[in-house]
């Protein structure tokens, strides 16, 4: 998932913290495998069909400057 224990424990503190009648999982992982939800569950897959080339072509022909830390432009 790329989140740290301390973000996990966050993240179930949260949803059971949260008056709700249930939680969707759209996550790459099954979060049930990682948290206790005690709310119903729902766990959702999708996937994108938008042809990003032309973006990334042109982002490319620009060049990538990476902007320094914490700038804002």
């Amino acid at each position: 998932m790329g989140y740290s224990e301390e973000q996990i424990k966050d993240l179930e503190e949260t949803i059971r913290n949260s008056e709700c009648e249930g939680v969707v999982i759209a996550t790459p992982t099954d979060l049930r495998r990682k948290i206790k939800i005690h709310q119903p569950t729902a766990r959702v897959l999708y996937d994108f069909d938008i042809d990003l080339s032309a973006h990334v072509e042109g982002f490319l022909k620009k060049g990538f400057s990476p902007r320094a830390k914490g700038s804002k432009g």
